[in-house]
């Protein structure tokens, strides 16, 4: 499924960009996530982190970096961790 964010205020900061995420995927409010970018082609792609110093960007540097392009958000947790999580509470 593909979700699209618009950011009329290209000096939105990273915690703004976060914030629009989280609205969009509630459940990412209890992890930390990072911000990619498909990087080759064919079956050679990857994903890449689009700031090596952070890993939730501010929407100017997304922008340099892709420009309107697709950006991946992937959770950086253990799945051991999810699972066991949603263990306990459930």
């Amino acid at each position: 499924m593909l979700y699209v964010v618009y950011f009329t205020d290209s000096a939105a900061s990273s915690e703004q960009f976060k914030m629009a995420v989280i609205e969009l995927f509630p459940k990412l409010c209890y992890y930390d996530f990072e911000v990619l970018r498909s990087v080759g082609g064919g079956a050679g792609k990857k994903l890449k982190p689009i700031s090596p110093e952070s890993p939730i960007p501010a929407v100017m540097e997304i922008e340099t970096v892709v420009g309107t392009s697709i950006v991946y958000i992937r959770p950086t947790v253990d799945l051991l961790m999810v699972i066991i999580f949603h263990y306990i509470c459930e």
